[in-house]
């Protein structure tokens, strides 16, 4: 159990555990060198962190903070590379997760490198506004993010 604030993974160490979040919430970020915290989204229940060091052997890429209190089951890379070659389905999986940070990730470069801000912030709003209320056509934010957060998400290093 890690409660809120509690560095799950940091940047650069040479830790290879894969971690699966059951409970809670947690931030993947890293802060660029003039001390700007760079965020690269959250992660709750069902997620996984820390795959590609486990798959590459190299040190963790970046930091994850848990947002509340946050329980999380750890595997060692040795039993995570096992699950993969021994598990197709899970692999495949695998693949499909990787798959999709490598098109956010794209997405989030393209954002950089041609938009202004505001185009920037929007998208940023509309990506975090998943919760649709049919009946009004609402859309909510839940938890409502902090000025720092989006700034934080949306500002280049």
């Amino acid at each position: 159990m890690y409660t809120p604030g509690e560095l799950i993974v940091a940047h650069g160490e040479s830790g290879r555990d894969v971690f699966f979040i059951l409970e809670g919430r947690a931030r993947v970020t890293l802060f660029s060198e003039n001390g700007r915290e760079i965020f690269y989204g959250d992660r709750g229940p069902g997620d996984i962190i820390g795959e590609v060091s486990a798959i590459d052997g190299k040190a963790r890429s970046a930091s994850v903070v848990a947002l509340e209190a946050t329980r999380a089951a750890r595997l060692p890379a040795p039993a995570f590379r096992r699950l993969v070659t021994d598990h197709p389905d899970f692999s495949w999986a695998l693949l499909e997760h990787l798959s999709s940070g490598i098109r956010h990730m794209t997405d989030r470069v393209y954002e950089f490198s041609t938009l202004v801000v505001r185009r920037r912030l929007i998208l940023e709003l509309l990506r975090r506004a998943d919760d649709r209320d049919e009946s009004t056509s609402r859309v909510f934010i839940d938890p409502a993010p902090t000025h720092f957060e989006l700034a934080a998400s949306i500002r280049p290093c």
